[in-house]
């Protein structure tokens, strides 16, 4: 029987066409940590095993200015920034990978980003930081710097759908930067989804933004604008404080609250009839106390106006054996007749 191979260090997916690994033999860290440095890696016709480290794939040991995916690959770390594209032929195009935290596992985290985009003097404009996709890219590339100024001409929009990160602030100090997003059609949110174009949980498009999931806020919503919610909208702020706050210039016809009275306005005439219960859109009630003179008053300039079927009633609380009329009219006046110079308590329901 023959016994195992102790040779260190191991090299792991043999055979391969480069192969790293330290002029002598040792079991402490594989043999140490051998690395390449070279302008171009892959092109050279990796066939059997691609590149091999004896180290392994615990950090970066292949660094390059440009790599191409070799047909043979092993587990090894390579890092370089450009793929391998040669005239009107586009390869598949290898990952750039940043080594981001420390080896160690027990080395504090709260480091700045490993990607910093620093102004030099502090401030900046409105621009793009990272374009995605870029919709034009001609234009791009047939500018010096290849970072062309956005819709830099009239009529030229065709930068308005690109893909980007970057900031919407006028000039202004890093402590006062606005982190913005763009895209064509819409900006999406997934959680453990890659991404299918159906199940994401929240998205803004041109139309609306849209949620798929129930909404908590811990503090009151004000909305000047239309909500639309596919699941519920919750809040848990404290108690006594209003937790949704409408502002609108104009009635809010499908607006519904749970503790609130519907309006419904059902048939009218003799015998029986059964109300349908549908909900009246555009309600308000109009209440108050006020004084008849001469046996008659008018109230005016009812804001909105009733606009369609509306019902008052009121009563004398001067003398409450007499009968008072009150009857609302379609320029938002209601007529209200009675006796003398009583006062008079009124309640108007309608739309």
């Amino acid at each position: 029987m023959t016994a195992p191979s102790t040779y260190a260090p191991a090299l792991m997916f043999w055979p391969g066409s480069v192969i790293l690994t330290e002029p002598t033999d040792s079991v402490t860290s594989n043999g140490g940590e051998p690395r390449l440095y070279t302008d171009i890696a892959g092109q050279t016709g990796i066939s059997v095993g691609g590149y091999i480290n004896s180290y392994g794939a615990n950090a970066p040991t292949v660094f390059a200015q440009q790599c191409s995916v070799p047909g043979a690959w092993s587990s090894i770390w390579i890092s370089c920034p450009a793929g391998d594209s040669v005239s009107n032929n586009y390869p598949q195009i290898g990952a750039l990978l940043l080594q981001s935290g420390p080896v160690a596992t027990d080395e504090p985290g709260g480091y700045k980003g490993r990607i910093n985009l620093m102004a030099p003097h502090g401030t900046m404009a409105a621009t793009h930081l990272i374009t995605l996709g870029d919709a034009n890219p001609a234009k791009t590339l047939a500018t010096p710097g290849h970072r062309p100024l956005l819709v830099a001409s009239p009529g030229d929009t065709s930068d308005v759908n690109d893909t980007w990160i970057g900031l919407d602030n006028l000039d202004a100090n890093v402590n006062q930067f606005q982190l913005a997003f763009g895209a064509p059609v819409s900006i999406s949110s997934y959680i453990g989804n890659i991404g299918d174009n159906t199940s994401w949980l929240e998205r803004l498009n041109t139309s609306a933004k849209t949620f798929n999931i129930p909404v908590i806020a811990n503090q009151p919503i004000t909305a000047k604008q239309s909500i639309t919610a596919n699941s519920q909208i919750m809040s848990t702020v404290g108690t006594g404080t209003a937790p949704f706050s409408v502002v609108s210039s104009t009635p809010v016809g499908t607006l519904t609250v749970s503790n609130h009275p519907k309006m419904q306005n059902c048939v009218t005439g003799a015998g029986t009839f059964n109300c349908a219960g549908a909900t009246t859109q555009n309600g308000q009630i109009v209440f108050g106390t006020l004084s008849l003179s001469g046996g008659t008053a008018t109230l005016q300039n009812l804001n909105p106006p009733f606009a369609g079927n509306a019902n008052c009633v009121a009563n004398d609380i001067t003398d409450v054996t007499k009968g008072v009329k009150a009857v609302p009219q379609a320029n938002g006046t209601i007529i209200f007749t009675g006796n003398g110079s009583d006062s008079i308590s009124y309640q108007c329901v309608g739309s």
